[in-house]
């Protein structure tokens, strides 16, 4: 009776283990890279589906061929600000897909800001334009 009721009691730990609540994650942090930069970012949930994400990094360009005497790369500074609108995670629960980690399709509109703080170059004193983007951007 004793490993029975332990084999239960297990079996109910690993089960709550795998459940999913159809709603974004109270905070998720994490580091992106790619090959043209690296960011780290952090999502905070606003409501079960709206979350706002924050990243910084640094975003890198390249440059070169028969026009350029010489090849270039620069890594600049980037903030990046925007609202998240996870609309499927509910069918996503309901179909027994992954809704963990902001596991899901979304909207988004994000503001990115290049600002003119400093560049990191194999040329010296290389400035940028300091830009503002603000894009909306599907997920998927």
């Amino acid at each position: 009776m004793k490993n029975i009721f332990i084999s239960i009691t297990l079996f109910f730990i690993v089960i709550s283990g795998f459940a999913q609540t159809a709603s974004g994650e109270k905070s998720v942090f994490g580091i992106q890279t790619g090959f043209f930069g690296i960011w780290g970012y952090n999502e905070a949930r606003l409501s079960n589906t709206v979350v706002l994400r924050s990243e910084a990094g640094l975003d890198a360009g390249i440059w070169g061929g028969s026009y350029y005497s010489k090849t270039g790369i620069a890594f600049i500074p980037t903030f990046n600000i925007g609202s998240r609108w996870y609309y499927n995670l509910k069918k996503r629960a309901e179909k027994g897909k992954r809704t963990d980690g902001n596991s899901g399709n979304f909207l988004s509109l994000k503001a990115m800001f290049h600002p003119n703080l400093f560049v990191i170059s194999n040329y010296k004193d290389l400035k940028v334009q300091s830009k503002l983007i603000i894009t909306p951007k599907p997920g998927y």
